[in-house]
């Protein structure tokens, strides 16, 4: 996997790559028991805030990503900019 630089790219590029990594997630819960139909559209104004974050924010894209986001939904979207997934830590202190 070739490692990528959240810092080097635009808004609108991590917005996007958020965007399709959330749809396959939501693709993949939708063929389980208890699927929230409407959780799709909550991860396209997450990925909606972020994008507008990173333009307004001097904040790094992990801390924008883990204030909008949380578990496994965060974990995914850190994984489709390059980032690691959330630590112990990180969790804990961007808990809302």
């Amino acid at each position: 996997m070739i490692a990528l630089d959240s810092l080097a790219m635009s808004p609108a590029e991590i917005r996007t790559r958020i965007i399709h990594a959330l749809t396959q997630y939501d693709r993949e819960q939708s063929r389980r028991k208890g699927y929230n139909p409407h959780a799709l559209a909550h991860y396209c104004r997450a990925a909606q805030d972020i994008e507008r974050s990173l333009i307004v924010a001097a904040r790094p894209p992990r801390q924008i990503v883990l204030m909008a986001l949380s578990g496994r939904v965060a974990d995914l979207a850190l994984r489709s900019i390059g980032e690691p997934p959330a630590t112990a830590d990180e969790r804990k202190t961007y808990v809302w």
